[in-house]
């Protein structure tokens, strides 16, 4: 996961990241790439607003929870370091 308040807006990181998103009631769980996004609010639109707007697509409520993570490993990740 990258530190919550390093991507504060769309365009963060070069968009290279990915929006884990899940739903508070039903639990079900999506990936979103920033680029999605972007292409209906823009890049310059902070996560906080571009989370109000979200919707669960199974059971249709407004109540998600947002994590940022990795897109892909970076380099020298190691799983289990020792």
């Amino acid at each position: 996961m990258l530190p919550s308040g390093k991507v504060t807006r769309l365009q963060d990181n070069f968009g290279d990241y990915v929006i884990h998103v899940q739903c508070r009631k039903c639990k079900h769980a999506r990936e979103i790439t920033p680029h999605a996004l972007a292409k209906l609010m823009g890049w310059a639109a902070e996560i906080s607003v571009v989370s109000t707007r979200l919707r669960c697509s199974k059971c249709h409520t407004k109540s998600v929870d947002l994590a940022i993570g990795f897109k892909r490993k970076p380099r020298r990740w190691n799983k289990n370091p020792s």
